[in-house]
């Protein structure tokens, strides 16, 4: 089912690529949130963070995306998935042309190991199953603005991958850390006690990152973070890449306590 509301606006327009996979080392990052039987809040885009959830055990899902294309890519390639053998989906996905795609993309030994559903037949043949019981629900529009397109539905786990790379496009001439303390606030209501929030995607984020404070993306500048959020207690994870880089990549997650 597709839902769509107020959350949209111009700037979705700034949105409207779609990546063809992650980006990201999903298999490592989803691993670690223990999902099994949870239910997911993520963001859309190349639907792998969905995906890869499924396998590991997720009961339902909400992909909440601005993107206006994500809902018709997720058909797509849930289609592809279903009819196409592990080893050809990514040429066949990359033969897609009714949906603009972002040049942001890994070979396919990188894509293969940042998936979990493409690692193995079984984790393939998984993924079909359970693609087959459509219980995935999608939302269009602003995750900086949920405002009422939830309603009152909560998750227990929010993946929110590397969109707070864009904090300073949505805050605009905000400040960038009240306004993350502001969506911080709501995105943890809508978060189950015990929740996990999966709130920054780090790319080349090294322990002796933690300790600076001057990057041109004010949330890698932990400090500033660590300090807006006051009274919420953040982990940090090192997460090995794929792309050859001598530098781990970080997740900071935040769980909702009792």
């Amino acid at each position: 089912m597709l839902n769509t509301g107020c959350g949209c606006d111009t700037k979705s327009n700034s949105f409207n690529k779609v990546f063809p996979f992650a980006t990201e080392a999903v298999s490592e990052y989803l691993s670690s949130l223990d999902l099994k039987d949870t239910s997911l809040l993520t963001v859309g885009s190349s639907c792998d963070q969905a995906f890869n959830a499924l396998v590991l055990g997720v009961k339902n899902i909400t992909i909440f995306d601005i993107n206006p294309y994500v809902y018709e890519y997720y058909k797509i390639k849930r289609n592809l998935i279903l009819n196409n053998s592990r080893e050809d989906l990514y040429r066949k996905v990359l033969e897609v042309s009714s949906i603009p795609f972002s040049k942001d993309l890994h070979e396919v030994n990188s894509v293969v190991n940042m998936n979990n559903y493409l690692q193995s037949d079984e984790n393939y043949e998984l993924l079909c199953e359970r693609l087959k019981d459509d219980c995935i629900d999608f939302v269009q529009g602003d995750i900086f603005n949920i405002g009422s397109l939830l309603d009152n539905r909560n998750y227990d786990r929010i993946v929110l991958s590397n969109i707070l790379q864009y904090l300073e496009f949505f805050a605009g001439s905000n400040d960038c850390y009240k306004f993350l303390r502001e969506k911080f606030d709501s995105w943890k209501e809508h978060l189950n006690d015990e929740g996990i929030m999966q709130l920054l995607y780090l790319y080349d984020f090294s322990v002796e990152d933690v300790r600076c404070n001057n990057h041109a993306l004010c949330t890698y500048n932990l400090k500033n973070v660590v300090n807006a959020l006051k009274g919420n207690s953040l982990s940090i994870e090192w997460i090995p890449t794929f792309d050859n880089s001598n530098v781990d990549d970080a997740i900071v997650t935040y769980t909702k306590k009792r």
